[in-house]
């Protein structure tokens, strides 16, 4: 009975760990970029990628000056030639903080990072984008 009981239970675990194995398809089609740089007082810093499809893309404030109280701007939006029209954003982002955007369709996407007022000096910061 011991031993009906294991391998019944074996198989079940198996068929789990097959069902899950499949679920978490969104991370391979996922592409993850990171832009690092520096924005100074009343500045601000805009990052262009390319996006294969349509989907959501998310932009994180990885990094400001390595400080959890500081707040910057944090969008995103599309691109044309040489300007960013940010749809969707933040003006008191802090380190981790991130914005999403729906798009449509694939494209030249944009991200971009500015000062709100907060800012005394020049101050590193990291984006990291998740797009299709």
């Amino acid at each position: 009975m011991k031993a009906y009981f294991f391998a019944a239970a074996t198989c079940l675990c198996l068929v789990v760990a097959a069902c899950n194995a499949g679920s978490s398809t969104s991370a391979s089609n996922t592409t993850t970029e990171t832009f690092s740089g520096s924005i100074g007082v009343s500045e601000s810093g805009t990052y262009y990628f390319s996006v294969a499809s349509s989907g959501t893309v998310t932009i994180t404030l990885e990094n400001l000056g390595g400080s959890s109280t500081l707040t910057a701007g944090l969008g995103g939006g599309t691109a044309s030639a040489s300007s960013c029209s940010v749809s969707s954003y933040t003006t008191a982002a802090k380190a981790s903080a991130s914005v999403s955007l729906k798009i449509s369709s694939a494209g030249t996407y944009c991200a971009r990072v500015w000062d709100t007022g907060g800012l005394t000096t020049a101050t590193t910061f990291t984006l990291v984008v998740d797009h299709p």
